[in-house]
C-alpha cells in the first residue's frame, strides 16, 4: 500500500480498530388504536488513526476514540374509524469523538488534541387521511436542529493552530402529499415540500410521480419528475479539523444543493412471478452540490452538475429455498464547468446476492458487490487519477434457534482484499461478526 502507511525504517504497522455495538428496539400496543416504539443505539470505537502531517513517516501513537448515541421515540394513533392515522417522532442523536498524537521520535513535530461533539434533535408530526376514496392524503410537519462544539490544539509540520468552534442549525419544514388511485390501472403520488432554513431563504420543492400497470402482460410503467433542497449541514459550514493533508476548515459560505430531474422505468413479473426483472433510466441536474476542495482544506460548490445513469436488478426465487438477486447500475456525473467527471463515482456498479434456507432453522446469505473504474485524488499530491476496479464479498449464516431467539455470524471482505476507499485510507481486511438478535 506505499509509503503512506509504513514506519520510518519501513515496516508496516498493524492499527487497531475495536467497535462496540448495543441496539435495542421495543414496542407496546396500549389498544387497538394506539402503540409506542422506542428505539435505542450505543456505538463505541476505539482507532489507531497513524494520521501523519510530516510525510513521509507513519505516527504510530496517533490514535482515537468516539461514542456515539440514538434515541428513537414513535407513538401511534390511529382515530375516526380509521379515518384518521397520526404519528409523532422524536430523535436525539449525538457523537462525542476524541483523537490524540504525542511527540515521539519518528514525529517529533507532531502533537496535537482535538474534541468533536454533535447533537441532532428532530421532531415530526404526520397526519395521514383515509377518507376520501382513493386517496391517502399526508400532512406533515418537522423541526430539527443541528449543533456542533469542537476544540483542536495542534502543532505539526503546517504550524500551530488552535480553534474552539460552537455553532447550530435549525430548519422547519412541512410537506404535503397525495396518493391516489385514478383508475384500476393508474396511480399517482403528488407532493410538495417548504423548508425554512435559518440560515437561507425558504424554498419549496415537488415531485409528481406515477405508475401505470398493463394487466395483459403484468408489466408496470413508472415516471417522476421532481425538484430538490439540501442545505448543508452545521459540519460542512463550520467545523475544524486536524489530518494528514492538513488543518480543514469549513466553508461558512457555503450554498444549499438544488436540483431537479427525472426518471422512466419499467418492472415486468414472469414465470408465476418467480422471476421479477426491473429498469430505470434517470436524469438530474444539481445546482450548487457541495464537494471538497482539491486539496481537502475545505469544501466547495460546483456550480452545474448533471447526472444520468441507468439502475436495474433481476430477482429470481429459483425455488422455495433459494432466492437470487442482481443488481446493475451505470453511473454518468459531470461538472458542467470543465466538462469532467466527477470524483469518488464508480461507473459501473454490480451486486450478486444469493439467500438460502438450507432447512427451517439455517440460513445462508452471500453477496458480492464489484466497484468499477473512477476518478479520484492522489492522497500524496491530489493530482486527478483514475483507480482500478475492486469487488468484495460478505457471507452471513444464521440459526434461528426458535421464534425469539437467533444466532449469527458475519464475515466480511471474505477473500481479504486489500482496497483504499478513497485513495490513501486503507479499509479494513477479514472481519468475522458474531451475535445474538432476541425478537420479542
Amino acid at each position: 500500500l506505499g509509503y503512506r502507511f509504513r514506519q520510518v525504517d519501513g515496516t508496516l504497522d498493524d492499527d487497531r480498530h475495536e467497535n462496540y455495538n448495543v441496539n435495542a428496539r421495543l414496542g407496546y400496543a396500549a389498544s387497538d388504536v394506539l402503540s409506542f416504539d422506542l428505539t435505542t443505539r450505543h456505538v463505541r470505537t476505539e482507532n489507531d488513526l497513524d494520521l501523519n502531517s510530516s510525510f513521509p513517516a507513519d505516527d504510530s501513537d496517533s490514535a482515537g476514540e468516539a461514542e456515539q448515541w440514538l434515541i428513537g421515540f414513535n407513538t401511534r394513533l390511529t382515530s375516526f374509524d380509521g379515518a384518521l392515522e397520526q404519528r409523532l417522532g422524536m430523535t436525539y442523536s449525538a457523537i462525542d469523538r476524541n483523537d490524540w498524537d504525542d511527540l515521539d521520535a519518528n514525529n517529533p513535530g507532531d502533537r496535537s488534541r482535538e474534541r468533536n461533539r454533535g447533537w441532532k434533535r428532530k421532531f415530526d408530526l404526520q397526519n395521514d387521511f383515509y377518507g376520501i376514496d382513493d386517496h391517502v392524503l399526508t400532512l406533515g410537519l418537522e423541526t430539527e436542529q443541528d449543533e456542533v462544539r469542537s476544540n483542536i490544539d495542534s502543532t505539526s509540520l503546517w504550524g500551530s493552530f488552535t480553534s474552539s468552534t460552537r455553532a447550530d442549525v435549525r430548519n422547519n419544514a412541512i410537506y404535503l402529499q397525495d396518493q391516489f388511485q385514478a383508475t384500476d390501472a393508474l396511480s399517482a403520488t403528488l407532493g410538495v415540500r417548504s423548508d425554512d432554513h435559518e440560515n437561507f431563504s425558504r424554498e419549496t420543492t415537488y415531485r409528481l410521480a406515477l405508475a401505470y400497470r398493463l394487466s395483459a402482460t403484468d408489466t408496470r410503467l413508472r415516471g417522476s419528475y421532481g425538484t430538490g433542497f439540501k442545505a448543508p449541514t452545521v459540519n460542512q459550514l463550520y467545523t475544524q479539523s486536524v489530518s494528514s493533508f492538513g488543518f480543514f476548515n469549513g466553508n461558512p459560505n457555503l450554498q444549499p444543493e438544488t436540483s431537479k430531474g427525472w426518471e422512466i422505468g419499467a418492472d415486468q413479473s414472469l414465470a408465476n412471478n418467480s422471476l421479477r426483472l426491473g429498469l430505470t433510466y434517470y436524469r438530474n441536474n444539481i445546482r450548487d452540490l457541495i464537494v471538497f476542495t482539491d486539496d481537502f482544506s475545505s469544501l466547495q460548490n460546483l456550480d452545474d452538475v448533471d447526472t444520468s445513469g441507468i439502475e436495474s436488478y433481476l430477482h429470481w426465487d429459483a425455488s422455495d429455498r433459494i432466492a437470487v438477486r442482481l443488481d446493475y447500475a451505470h453511473t454518468h456525473a459531470q461538472n458542467n464547468a470543465d466538462r469532467e467527471e466527477l470524483r469518488r463515482r464508480p461507473f459501473n456498479k454490480v451486486r450478486l446476492a444469493f439467500d438460502i434456507a438450507v432447512n427451517d432453522r439455517f440460513s445462508l446469505a452471500t453477496e458480492t458487490t464489484y466497484i468499477g473504474h473512477r476518478y479520484d485524488t492522489d492522497a500524496v499530491n491530489f493530482d486527478r487519477i483514475l483507480r482500478p476496479g475492486y469487488a468484495l464479498t460478505n457471507v452471513t449464516a444464521r440459526y434461528q434457534f426458535d421464534p425469539e431467539w437467533q444466532y449469527f455470524i458475519r464475515v466480511e471482505n471474505l477473500f481479504d482484499r486489500d482496497y483504499e476507499e478513497p485513495h490513501g485510507f486503507a479499509q479494513p481486511g477479514v472481519g468475522i461478526f458474531n451475535g445474538i438478535r432476541l425478537s420479542l
